[in-house]
């Protein structure tokens, strides 16, 4: 027999209809089995006791009703439903009405029918508020087809059993109809909200599509805003740095004012790109450091920010504090602390100091700046929230924000304890208890003294600024704008370059990571070398990271650059 008879599975219906048809034809196979089989099985009881002419027509008849209810179990799928649903219930008609016609037929008082056809009609009548409960007409043509000519066999019945009989027959169809009309409506009730939670989850599944495109469209155009607005910022920063070294008196004062205007700029950019990515998603890299070195590198690197505002930046580190965190992410939070403790602060300082306390490592960054109102407290760290709007204090209120979210990351913990007028004190709780890897001492500055180094940079203001910071810093310099123009001087200058610098994309070339690997190859030994890059998309930091190569992120000072080459020439076997 075919197993669309028997369905293990249901499509899913498009609407109510449809859902009700479902699971009116799912439990199909109890009514076609009794069209099919139960005349037989009546006949063979009847047979002998009533007449042998009606009985056969009334058999006959029964299974042609039965064959239809087969085909149609089988094949409803190939009608339209209202069809299919139509001919459900001419078959119940059908098939209650030759099952109520058992008793005015073949009733034979004082025999076996007088005990097996009532219980075969009230059987088929209960049973129809069963298997036909998903559609409402087929359930009460069945139960009506049963009882109807039951009930009009009672009427003619002797007058003192008439009335009660009869009674019993409505009230018998009265307690079916009302169960079965219960059931109906609690079954269309369960499909609908079926049909509703079947609509949300498509709903949710197209919204989280829209989501994830949307996200791919943003990482999209941050790798390429980030490179296009990162490198012209790069080059800007480097040859402002180049042109302090040349200058005195007034006109360097006014590079100053060059450089802190740059150096604005230039992290209202990383602020909002940075929050951004962080958006997108964040990759947290946990790895063995000491993060006494980190604060150390830290306080030199803000020290002399803080000398030129008339700040004391002061340090309070012991001599190792190993802890287990991603320097990169740490870094990123603690320059943010920093800017802001400086940018906040107009007289006395800030306090830089880590310490370890139990199982974890504490660093406060302490200021005695302007202090933050009590109301102000709870939103500091939203997005685009400042705590004045003094012309002094620059920024887009992006910093705290950043910090909020890379300290989750970390999961780790950032504190805010602040008196308005007094000052504020951040404290970052950082998880440790892992040894830091040992790194061996950062190179002196004058390492790069007399060093050759070639430089691959395909922008010119970028290549030009480089090439002017190399030279002031006593290298010489070969600066070239890619492979191919770096294997020719090769040839033609006959270099020997002691260190390599290039930028990550190199226009329609090779990157920079392949034209290392190649110098390294045609010089034949492993060159110390730094990338450049302004790219945020997540293969190329894939890469990247692979390669094995010191990498700086544009826009790059000459402070991170000249001790990203002397750790370079430090590290180099």
């Amino acid at each position: 027999m075919d197993r669309s008879i028997f369905p293990t599975a249901l499509p899913e219906p498009t609407d109510l209809t449809e859902a009700l048809a479902q699971r009116l034809f799912y439990g199909w196979t109890p009514i076609a089995a009794m069209s099919a089989l139960g005349p037989l099985s009546i006949a063979a009881v009847l047979w002998g006791q009533a007449p042998r002419a009606p009985l056969l027509i009334w058999l006959v008849l029964s299974e042609l009703v039965g064959a239809a209810a087969i085909a149609l179990g089988i094949g409803w799928r190939r009608l339209h439903v209202q069809n299919a649903l139509r001919s459900a219930v001419l078959i119940c008609l059908l098939n209650g009405g030759l099952v109520g016609l058992l008793m005015p037929l073949f009733f034979v008082r004082d025999s076996l029918a007088a005990g097996v056809l009532p219980a075969t009609v009230c059987a088929v009548a209960g049973s129809a508020t069963i298997a036909l409960q998903a559609h409402r007409p087929a359930m009460m043509a069945m139960i009506l087809g049963c009882l109807a000519p039951l009930l009009l066999w009672t009427l003619g019945a002797a007058p003192e059993a008439r009335l009660p009989t009869a009674a019993l027959v409505l009230l018998f169809a009265a307690m079916l109809l009302t169960y079965g009309l219960r059931a109906h409506t609690a079954l269309r009730e369960l499909l609908s909200l079926r049909l509703e939670n079947r609509r949300l989850l498509i709903e949710s599944e197209r919204r989280r599509q829209l989501a994830e495109q949307a996200d791919e469209a943003k990482t999209r155009f941050l790798a390429a805003a980030s490179h296009d607005l990162r490198q012209p910022m790069s080059a800007l920063s480097m040859q402002l740095d180049a042109l302090a070294f040349g200058v005195d008196g007034s006109a360097r004062a006014q590079v100053a004012r060059l450089q802190v205007s740059a150096a604005a700029l230039s992290e209202l950019l990383d602020g909002l790109l940075d929050l951004s990515r962080l958006d997108t998603a964040m990759k947290v890299q946990p790895q063995s450091i000491d993060i006494a070195q980190l604060v150390r590198d830290l306080h030199a690197e803000f020290l002399p920010a803080a000398q030129a505002r008339g700040l004391q930046l002061r340090l309070y580190a012991p001599p190792e504090l190993p802890a287990r965190v991603d320097p990169t992410l740490l870094l990123r939070a603690l320059r943010n602390l920093l800017t802001n403790a400086l940018r906040y602060t107009a007289r006395g300082g800030v306090l830089l100091a880590a310490r370890r306390r139990g199982a974890a490592v504490r660093i406060d960054v302490v200021d005695t700046g302007i202090g933050i109102a009590p109301d102000h407290q709870p939103r500091v760290f939203d997005e685009f929230f400042q705590v004045a709007s003094d012309a002094n204090t620059p920024g887009l209120g992006l910093g705290l924000a950043l910090v909020k979210r890379i300290v989750a990351a970390l999961r780790a913990e950032i504190r805010l304890r602040s008196r308005l007028g007094r000052g504020t004190r951040f404290t970052l709780v950082i998880p440790a208890n892992v040894c830091p890897d040992r790194a061996e001492a950062p190179a002196n500055a004058e390492a790069l003294r007399g060093r050759q180094v070639l430089a691959i940079e395909d922008d010119p203001e970028n290549r030009y600024a480089l090439h002017a910071l190399l030279q002031l810093w006593g290298c010489d310099v070969v600066a070239v704008e890619s492979l191919e123009s770096a294997l020719l001087a090769m040839v033609d200058a006959r270099l020997a370059p002691d260190l390599l610098v290039s930028d990550y994309r190199l226009g329609a070339g090779p990157d920079g990571v392949t034209a290392i690997e190649r110098l390294r190859d045609e010089f034949n030994r492993p060159l110390p070398a730094v990338l450049l890059t302004a790219d945020e998309d997540h293969k190329a930091q894939a890469q990247l990271a692979a390669s094995g190569i010191a990498v700086l992120r544009k826009p790059i000072g000459a402070e991170r650059l000249k001790r990203a080459l002397v750790e370079a020439l430090a590290s180099a076997p």
